[in-house]
């Protein structure tokens, strides 16, 4: 699965938002590399988070409602931290497409005849 440029610009308000469906393509892609990465970005930014007291009134809104948090300076300090290493752990452990690796995918495709007599 291939995600497009365009498909990356509409995730990203949806991000803001925290509507979290918008993740679903990129964890689809790559589960086993990336579904780490975001486990271990989140669990830092919710340690930095609940460490220093940031607390919502509200269960959910995303962005919209860190004006009205508890301490809304170190929340986003702490989203762009987990964000941040997210990204750096991810591009880390993320294998790059070499030429092997495609030639192996074209040469899984072949043809072969089964005669009956």
């Amino acid at each position: 699965m291939q995600i497009s440029g365009k498909q990356e610009k509409q995730h990203f308000p949806m991000g803001l938002c925290f509507i979290t469906e918008g993740v679903l393509p990129f964890a689809a892609s790559d589960p086993l590399r990336f579904i780490p990465a975001s486990v271990i970005g989140s669990a830092v930014a919710g340690a930095i988070a609940v460490g220093f007291g940031c607390e919502s009134p509200a269960a959910a809104g995303g962005i919209f409602v860190v004006p009205m948090m508890k301490n809304p300076v170190v929340f986003i300090i702490a989203l762009i931290i987990g964000s941040v290493l997210t990204g750096v752990i991810y591009a880390f452990i993320k294998k790059p497409l070499d030429e092997q690796d495609t030639s192996i995918k074209e040469d899984e495709d072949f043809d072969f005849n089964i005669e009956i007599q």
